[in-house]
């Protein structure tokens, strides 16, 4: 401008890593009106500047583990098809999508 004035901004950026990914598998092993389900995230994955810090399992039937980990075991004394799903979190704080497979008891 013509009075030779100017003003600057400063503007900070944070850039983060990719949000994890949330993966399981299960066994099933059935007992006298029940099965034990053995639950096996260790495929789920952060990116390598961080890691995997807590594992959120809401097993389907009214029961969950909000602060696991990654290998679970669940009893369901009921037969039936369950909606397992995983969320993951990073060390930086960014959760996974919902990782969802149905149990079949």
């Amino acid at each position: 401008d013509p009075t030779h004035q100017f003003s600057t901004d400063t503007t900070s950026v944070t850039i983060m890593p990719p949000r994890p990914t949330a993966s399981f598998s299960f066994t099933v092993s059935s007992g006298y009106g029940y099965a034990y389900v053995t639950f096996d995230a260790s495929g789920s994955a952060a990116d390598s500047s961080t890691s995997i810090t807590n594992y959120s399992w809401d097993f389907g039937d009214g029961n969950n583990d909000l602060n696991g980990s990654s290998q679970e075991t669940h009893t369901y004394y009921n037969s039936g098809t369950y909606q397992v799903e995983l969320v993951v979190t990073d060390g930086v704080g960014q959760n996974s999508d919902a990782f969802i497979m149905n149990v079949t008891i």
